[in-house]
């Protein structure tokens, strides 16, 4: 199925990345609210695997299938193929504030390349302040629940082919 946005003409359309030159989407986070489904999705775009700019969008919906109210948020990383950001892989409401955990890829000094999540906070999911960063590194698809006052934290191995590392999946708990 595709994922809509309300344009205004009164016809939905097919949500696109928002760069018309390379545009892909990355991660996308869905979080059903009271009145609402709030998305937060990452869109990547350029001409070359070097030139390129992630940039974190919050869109709106009422029944989870035309969306709304497309607003960049504050994740927006430009750079020049060393590092960038794949995105949210896991929020959480608490009810007053947004949990976010987000995750990026970088080129390190010796040419290998390592994804990492870090842990970020927003009071409204637009404006995200990172708190921990990183929280993990050589990780990819972290997920996070919280439950009986504890986060639960899963996260698969990422490595560079000149490193392997342990291919183990990671689980960690901490308090909430």
């Amino acid at each position: 199925e595709l994922l809509l946005e309300d344009t205004g003409s009164g016809t939905p359309a097919e949500i696109r990345p928002a760069y018309t030159t390379g545009g892909i989407f990355h991660h996308l986070v869905i979080l059903e609210e009271s009145d609402r489904y709030v998305m937060w999705v990452n869109n990547r775009g350029g001409s070359s695997s070097n030139a390129f700019v992630n940039r974190e969008q919050r869109v709106e919906s009422t029944d989870g299938l035309v969306w709304t109210n497309r607003v960049d948020t504050n994740q927006i990383n430009s750079s020049p193929g060393y590092d960038y950001h794949f995105g949210f892989s896991t929020i959480i409401s608490n009810g007053v504030n947004y949990e976010g955990w987000h995750e990026s890829y970088y080129n390190t000094v010796n040419g290998m390349w390592v994804q990492y999540a870090r842990y970020l906070t927003s009071p409204d999911g637009l404006i995200w302040t990172v708190v921990n960063s990183p929280i993990l590194s050589s990780v990819r698809d972290v997920n996070v629940i919280a439950q009986g006052g504890l986060y639960h934290l899963w996260a698969a191995p990422d490595y560079d082919i000149s490193n392997v590392g342990s291919q183990s999946s990671r689980y960690r708990t901490s308090a909430a």
